[in-house]
């Protein structure tokens, strides 16, 4: 009589916890001296990225930075109205930590920020331009662990076979 079992891996994953916090984050980006100044801004968009992410016992630490896109409108001395855009990647640096109990150094981190809101605010040479970010980032730890399961056995000839659960031996 052959036996025959075949087995598979599955990889498990259990979420230790999950929690957010928000921080300020501020910067300053320039018009170029090859365009034009701004009289007003009339939109700014901002995109957080994260740079990095690591765990400590029972803390998250996130470092990321912030694209900006301004556009913005003026006049020339004639009085023709002009519309300048300008694009800043990573230009507002962040660091900040979230408390997720129970995360050990060894686990698994995902991490995003979101922002939820953005002032700026045009300096009187027209040229530079205050940010004021408030952010949230969200850390969700998780642990992975790989398990062998028996998913099939055939024996040769057929016959029957008695299956016995009980506790395997490590």
């Amino acid at each position: 009589m052959a036996l025959r079992i075949k087995e598979d891996m599955v990889q498990l994953e259990s979420i230790i916890g999950s929690n957010s916090a928000q921080t300020v984050a501020e910067g300053t980006i320039t018009i170029p001296g090859s365009m034009p100044s701004a009289e007003r801004i009339v939109k700014v968009s901002a995109v957080p990225s994260i740079r990095e992410d690591w765990l400590e016992e029972d803390r998250v630490n996130i470092e990321g930075a912030v694209s900006i896109t301004l556009i913005y409108a003026g006049q020339y001395e004639t009085g023709k109205a002009y519309y300048g855009s300008v694009q800043a990647t990573e230009v507002v640096p962040f660091a900040h930590f979230v408390d997720v109990p129970g995360a050990l150094p060894d686990m698994q981190v995902s991490s995003r920020a979101n922002l939820l809101d953005l002032q700026p605010t045009l300096r009187s040479d027209g040229r530079t331009i205050d940010l004021d970010l408030i952010l949230e980032v969200t850390a969700v730890v998780t642990v992975g662990q790989d398990m062998i399961f028996v998913t099939d056995a055939s024996v040769s000839p057929p016959t029957k076979l008695k299956l016995v659960k009980g506790a395997g031996s490590c």
